[in-house]
């Protein structure tokens, strides 16, 4: 087949156009929230008032399954004359109807009506049967042989593909540590499956649909058999086949096919005038063949291709000797500035590197060539003066070198490379290196070196999320990125949270989002947690964007739906995804987006025993390698304290409870995932953290609703004074209706302090009020303490008379940076007289209650559990302080007799009547209780 013609070209978009299925439908935001809406209430009456297809597509996707077909059964006519709209074969926004049918529901749906089922396997091949277990998809190819015989032979290729890898999300839940194999075994499996159940269908198979069923098949064997099998259709395609098809297709076939590809069918692939099209797709091993055996192919390469070639295929060391066997003439035509620095994604300089070396080993030590500002640095004159630079070891003062470095500035600004004189010094520094005889190809990284980005497009612009532009992200300086935690202040607050999304996602779909939803509570959440430091620039300052990321996310309009339904899974894992992509990518969990948020809702981590307080958290806290390692130092802290300033309280008040979480209560990690703040982890309020599991001054509130974590607020305590520092609350909450809590909870501290420190106790007690995005009723009608400068309103420029203006705000004992309370605390109780001390009374927490066992007595399966992962922590502790670990084995309770233990000591009598015992040392409480267990063996502590 040759190339395709304009004429073609226009005549095939018109068939497509004729023929197409609408890709969405087209619908306002309205239409689709009112199509939603109108489908919640069916779901909740059964009441059908407004019959639309949108309505329809949203009553059928959130049915529960049972219900789908008697739903498509009573509405089949209406269904049928607006199926296109309903079902939305094309796999586009929103995600077809299919997508969430079960293997019963495809069943069920052929008996009620075949021209919908057909139409359902024809059309949309991608989104049909996802959920279907290997078994299912052999036996859906059993049941509807007949049918799937009589889909078009494209369709049925295409649909083989995406069954065959749909389900290797089925697989990899079976073992994720073996999912590569299960996959190569599964493929192996259906597709010999599929070559013996429908072999007239595959000989049917014309040459070009061949060679795009060879592509779905990994068994190598099989692959191989089916060559020979078809090497007639299969050489016919390699002859018709067009130079951009046969590139595209090699790009997509791995080294070992490729090797039995050139084994039949090299004569008809590898043609002379397309070689240099195609060989930037060859596995290197046929490049080298085909250099060695077919020289004549390469008649035209000169040592420029090949070292483009080895740059950007990172291939040098395979391609050593071919390059060697150039000689270098004309250095300076190698130096090719806009491939480099235009290629995408970026090339690998180490080919220059290595030419340049050796061509400095040949240069003699001549004197300085004359030089202008037009001699090129890659010329053959300016390598011998660098040389001789080098070999002289001339002063920087001299005037030979001095030459030479503006002749360097001037190469710069000839290639569009600005410069500043805040920058100079980096620029001097690289001059003095490439002097000094590393390869001058370093300059062509200074685009990406971060100690020289000089991109300098940074002005004085205020970003405000009314009057947001994309010129101004455009001129916001992109050498920044590595400190965007230091200007998380309110002034730069938005800057910094669109900078780092449009690292995230680049310019075009941070504009996208920002135009749906710019509010600073959603941009905090998209990406207030995100690490944005390493991610690297092309020679634009622009990000290098993780494509598979960006496709699964923006390619159907799932942003969208996030963005107007912050409840789903994307919008609550939006940040994880960014941020623990490297370990959703090595557990092959990047398949999908559903598949990811599956992983990421799991708690797929191996702790150690002594970390059995933190099982199930890291599903709300992330295994980003980075987080992980950072929790675990957290938990050792937090278990170091055991007194605060800020005793704890407990209470209930209608549908809700609340409480001031104990020391140990790991759950204290997590409150700030759980009410998508960054109150977390490595996050931006990650100091807040710290400060509120480690300091005596600090402790985390919460309050549940049906024991879900609603809402939470770090507090601290400096002197009289006790602030709920901001209310975090969960997006699922729409108002805040629960301050009377926190008026509760007030009253509640003050009373507790007043019975054991009198005079000193709290009195005032605040809420840190920056940063909300509810509005919180009833706290409006409470005076505030407001910093001088700050206006509550910014069209009042006289605050309210209940309001207290003060030069300096309280703050916690501790340096904290990052405070919701620095600006504005409202006064909840008190009357604003605070004063500033570290508090000498110390509040102890309740100890737990002494857990007990005994082999006779029968005991329920949750409370053994609890009790064995207690004492096999604490054992792995006493085996860790006795430099002891390589003895360390769990204990089974069939072992044991008797069992006392807390979370800090334990007595245990073995079966044989071996008897161990074990405290955490510097605990004198543990200790007592334990000498008393030991010698009373009670329960009733002293």
């Amino acid at each position: 087949m040759g190339e395709m013609t304009q004429e073609d070209f226009n005549i095939l978009i018109n068939e497509i156009l004729v023929n197409s299925i609408p890709l969405s439908l087209r619908l306002s935001k309205e239409d689709k929230n009112k199509a939603k809406s109108d489908a919640k209430k069916y779901i909740k009456t059964k009441d059908l008032k407004n019959k639309t297809p949108l309505t329809m597509y949203y009553i059928i996707k959130m049915l529960p399954e049972n219900e789908k077909i008697n739903f498509i059964k009573d509405n089949i006519k209406y269904i049928k004359e607006n199926d296109e709209e309903i079902f939305l074969y094309t796999m586009c926004s929103p995600t077809s109807l299919s997508y969430h049918f079960t293997f019963d529901n495809i069943k069920e749906l052929y008996n009620i009506d075949k021209e919908l089922f057909q139409k359902i396997i024809k059309q949309n091949h991608e989104h049909l049967f996802h959920g279907f277990h290997r078994e299912q998809y052999l036996e859906f190819y059993k049941i509807y042989k007949e049918e799937l015989n009589n889909i078009e032979n494209i369709s049925f290729i295409n649909s083989l593909y995406h069954h065959n890898r749909c389900c290797y999300d089925n697989i990899s839940l079976y073992d994720v540590n073996n999912v590569y194999t299960l996959q190569q075994m599964y493929n192996k499996e259906f597709i010999s499956f599929i070559l013996n159940e429908y072999k007239e269908k595959i000989d049917s198979f014309n040459e070009n649909e061949i060679r795009l069923f060879l592509e779905y098949i990994d068994d190598i064997k099989t692959y191989e058999e089916l060559v020979i099998k078809y090497k007639k259709k299969l050489k016919k395609s390699f002859v018709e086949i067009s130079e951009v098809e046969l590139s595209y297709y090699l790009s997509e076939t791995p080294e070992i096919k490729q090797l039995i590809l050139f084994k039949y069918f090299k004569d008809v692939i590898v043609k002379k005038d397309n070689i240099k099209k195609i060989i930037s797709k060859l596995s290197s091993s046929i490049i080298i063949d085909l250099f060695k055996n077919k020289n004549e192919l390469f008649e035209e390469f000169k040592l420029i291709d090949w070292i483009q070639l080895a740059s950007k295929r990172k291939i040098l060391e395979e391609l050593k000797k071919i390059i060697d066997s150039y000689p270098i003439i004309d250095i300076e035509k190698l130096f090719d500035l806009k491939f480099y620095l235009k290629t995408y994604p970026k090339p690998s300089i180490d080919s220059l590197k290595y030419i340049e070396l050796k061509y400095r080993k040949n240069l003699k030590d001549n004197k300085l060539n004359p030089i202008t500002s037009k001699t090129s640095i890659f010329s053959k004159e300016y390598f011998e003066n660098l040389n001789y630079l080098k070999i002289n070891n001339l002063s920087t003062d001299s005037e030979e070198y001095k030459k030479h470095y503006v002749l360097f500035l001037e190469f710069m600004k000839i290639h569009n490379i600005d410069f500043t004189l805040n920058n100079i010094r980096e620029i001097e520094t690289l001059f003095k290196r490439i002097v000094g005889g590393n390869p001058i190809s370093l300059a062509l990284e200074i685009s990406t070196i971060e100690e020289i980005t000089l991109i300098n497009r940074l002005g004085d612009i205020e970003f405000n999320p009314n009057d947001f532009t994309i010129d101004q992200l455009k001129k916001y300086n992109v050498k920044k990125h590595k400190q965007l935690n230091k200007c998380m202040n309110d002034k730069s607050k938005y800057k910094s949270l669109t900078l780092k999304l449009m690292f995230m996602v680049g310019f075009n779909n941070a504009k996208k989002i920002l135009e749906f939803n710019n509010e600073i509570p959603v941009l905090e959440h998209l990406v207030g947690n995100v690490d944005v430091k390493n991610i690297k620039l092309d020679s634009q300052g622009e990000p290098i964007l993780n494509k598979r990321i960006i496709n699964m996310l923006f390619n159907d309009n799932k942003i969208q739906e996030m963005l107007i339904d912050k409840n789903n899974d994307l919008y609550k894992y939006f940040p994880r995804i960014f941020n623990e992509w490297e370990m959703i990518k090595l557990n092959g969990k990047d398949k999908s987006i559903n598949t990811i948020i599956d992983y990421l809702k799991s708690d797929e981590i191996t702790l150690l025993p002594k970390y059995y307080r933190l099982e199930g958290l890291f599903k709300h806290i992330g295994c980003n390698n980075n987080i992980v390692l950072e929790t675990l130092k957290l938990h050792d802290e937090m278990l170091k304290r055991e007194v605060s300033t800020i005793p704890r309280i407990t209470g209930k008040q209608d549908e809700y409870s609340y409480e001031i979480l104990k020391y140990d209560d790991m759950i204290s990690i997590a409150v700030g995932n759980m009410t998508d703040c960054c109150f977390t982890v490595l996050g931006v309020g990650y100091e807040c953290l710290k400060h509120a599991l480690t300091s005596k001054n600090g402790r985390v509130f919460v309050i549940k609703k049906d024991n879900e974590i609603i809402a939470h607020s770090w507090i601290w305590r400096n002197g009289n004074h006790i602030c709920f520092d901001n209310i975090e609350v969960n997006k699922k909450i729409n108002h805040i209706d629960f301050f009377s809590i926190y008026l509760e909870a007030a009253n509640k501290l003050i009373e507790e302090t007043y019975k054991y420190e009198k005079e000193n106790c709290v009195t005032n007690i605040t809420i840190g009020y920056t940063n909300f995005d509810k509005k919180i009723q009833g706290i409006e009608n409470y005076p505030s303490l407001v910093k001088e400068g700050y206006s509550i309103d910014e069209n009042k420029k006289i605050l309210d008379s209940k309001h207290i203006i003060v030069p300096n705000m309280p703050k916690p004992i501790e340096n904290v940076n990052y405070l919701d309370s620095k600006n504005r605390q409202v006064i909840i109780k008190g009357n604003g007289n605070i004063k500033s001390y570290q508090s000498s009374y110390l509040y102890e927490d309740e100890r737990e209650q002494v857990l007990y066992y005994n082999e006779e007595n029968d005991y329920d399966k949750e409370y053994i559990r609890k009790i064995q992962k207690m004492i096999n922590a604490l054992r792995y502790i006493k085996y860790e302080l006795e430099n002891n670990l390589k003895k360390f084995e769990i204990i089974k309770m069939y072992e044991i007799k008797e069992i006392y233990c807390n979370n800090d000591w334990y007595y245990i009598e073995y079966s044989d009547g071996y008897i161990e015992s074990f405290v955490q040392p510097d605990k004198l409480k543990s200790k007592l209780e334990l000498e008393n267990i030991e010698k009373n063996k009670t329960l009733c502590l002293k």
